[in-house]
């Protein structure tokens, strides 16, 4: 990780940790112990001090999220965010055979023919263009997604998630029940539900089906406000 982080600088990675933490209600503590990191390594991400990629990405699996959703520039304070879409956007959400592949997590993929490549072969998941266009303090966050293969892991965190098919044909599967998805459909569901999703069938083109992700973040509504630090 340069010293910039992957596209914002440290400070604005701790605002954003800090932020996700809060929306969590998860303590220093509780958070350090989930990443198998020491609590003084958590306080000095959020007083926007360096750290390894490998340190984030601990923290980014604790809280169920993904590392472009922590190192993405912050925007001016401001009630409107304006995302523009580009090739070089897209990126790797997780290697299954990184030593094949050759390539870190979150690596940036911008040709859509070595995408296709790399998740035909099975060596990645799936590839993300995460869209940064948050508002100031929002909860509401959102990116979309060609889909390869289920995750060995299915997803669970606090809040919302929406998911709608833009192309190909994708299974989601949330808790135990499997909705099959094509071009214009999608379902929301609590986003606490262990969920995953998987390719069923590709484009016209040949390329794997994209959804798009709209999630917000939260916590239960049980969860000690005191748990913030």
């Amino acid at each position: 990780m340069a010293s910039q982080g992957l596209h914002g600088t440290f400070e604005s990675v701790g605002q954003r940790l800090r932020e996700l933490r809060h929306a969590r209600q998860i303590s220093i503590r509780e958070l350090a112990r989930l990443a198998n990191v020491d609590k003084n390594t958590v306080s000095r991400i959020e007083r926007g001090e360096p750290v390894s990629a490998k340190v984030l990405n601990s923290v980014c699996a604790a809280l169920n999220t993904v590392l472009p959703q922590l190192t993405a520039p912050l925007s001016d304070d401001s009630n409107v965010s304006h995302f523009q879409t580009s090739s070089d956007n897209w990126c790797i959400v997780f290697n299954t055979q990184k030593s094949r592949s050759g390539l870190p997590d979150y690596a940036r993929v911008a040709d859509p023919g070595e995408r296709r490549r790399l998740g035909g072969l099975g060596f990645v998941y799936g590839f993300m263009q995460n869209h940064e266009c948050s508002i100031t303090n929002g909860t509401l966050q959102a990116a979309v997604v060609e889909v390869y293969g289920a995750y060995r892991i299915p997803a669970s965190h606090p809040g919302e998630e929406f998911l709608m098919c833009l192309s190909g044909k994708v299974d989601v599967q949330v808790g135990e029940e499997h909705y099959i998805l094509g071009q214009g459909d999608s379902v929301t569901f609590r986003s606490e539900l262990r969920h995953n999703f998987a390719q069923i069938e590709t484009d016209e083109a040949g390329f794997a089906p994209k959804i798009l992700m709209v999630w917000i973040e939260g916590a239960p509504e049980s969860a000690p406000a005191s748990h913030r630090e």
